[in-house]
């Protein structure tokens, strides 16, 4: 893999302002890692890894509503590929020592340094190389370009037709007989995102026409004819993709 691949970042910190502190930091990354999503409890970073399948999780370990040792370890059992790093106080080194059985990646003291996270980053971006050549070497059978470009259009094409229908990367990875991570992978390698937010994506673009031509629709309507039926999960991914809320997004226009 090349040392020039993008990685995508989920950062999850409660603190508005040491949140924006550490997304700016992460700025000076890119391309090579790319931040894109924030969340500032447990829960709603949990939405965000099961919506974007990031490649690095981010987390403060104090969080309100779901804090950052279990969101690790949720984590950790549902998405045993996601890189973690913590980032804590001096006061919660014990915690951080608790999350190590959980694959932690790397943790950083606050305030985080631009040097330490740096080398950070690199320690991770390591791994995240060291992993994909040994993927590659464990299975050397790998499709040929053109017929890979052509698995990856057969699933894009379904996911425009069915994106309404209530999907999981397990049902796609058994239509198109492959195994979940080797999809997300071939998938991510081709088109730059993972399924699952290529997924998402459709349904808020979907969502963006309605809000703006269709005023009479209930936001919940709006949310259920894009493949969203829970109301309150619609309006966090769609605040998580847009910035705002449906409804802030309608008043706007």
């Amino acid at each position: 893999m090349s040392p020039r691949a993008s990685y995508s970042v989920l950062v999850a910190e409660d603190e508005v302002l040491l949140r924006e502190n550490l997304v700016k930091k992460l700025g000076e990354h890119r391309p090579v890692f790319e931040v894109v999503a924030q969340a500032a409890d447990g829960r709603e970073a949990l939405e965000a890894i099961a919506e974007l399948l990031p490649d690095l999780l981010i987390t403060d370990i104090r969080m309100p509503v779901l804090d950052g040792l279990e969101l690790i370890r949720r984590a950790y059992l549902n998405y045993p590929d996601l890189l973690v790093l913590i980032v804590s106080g001096h006061d919660e080194f014990r915690y951080a020592q608790t999350a190590l059985q959980y694959g932690v990646a790397d943790y950083l003291l606050k305030p985080v340094s631009a040097e330490d996270l740096r080398a950070a980053l690199a320690r991770v971006a390591l791994k995240l190389e060291a992993r994909e050549r040994d993927w590659q070497r464990e299975h050397p059978g790998l499709p040929e370009v053109s017929a890979q470009e052509q698995v990856v259009g057969l699933v894009q094409e379904y996911l425009r037709v069915h994106y309404r229908e209530e999907l999981s990367l397990g049902e796609l990875a058994v239509r198109f007989h492959l195994n979940p991570p080797y999809l997300t992978r071939l998938f991510k390698r081709l088109t730059g995102q993972a399924p699952v937010r290529y997924l998402r994506d459709l349904r808020i673009a979907q969502a963006r026409r309605l809000l703006e031509s269709r005023p009479s629709l209930e936001i919940k309507e709006i949310g259920e004819s894009v493949g969203y039926p829970d109301q309150g999960y619609f309006s966090r991914v769609f605040k998580l993709a847009v910035g705002v809320s449906p409804l802030e997004y309608r008043e706007r226009r």
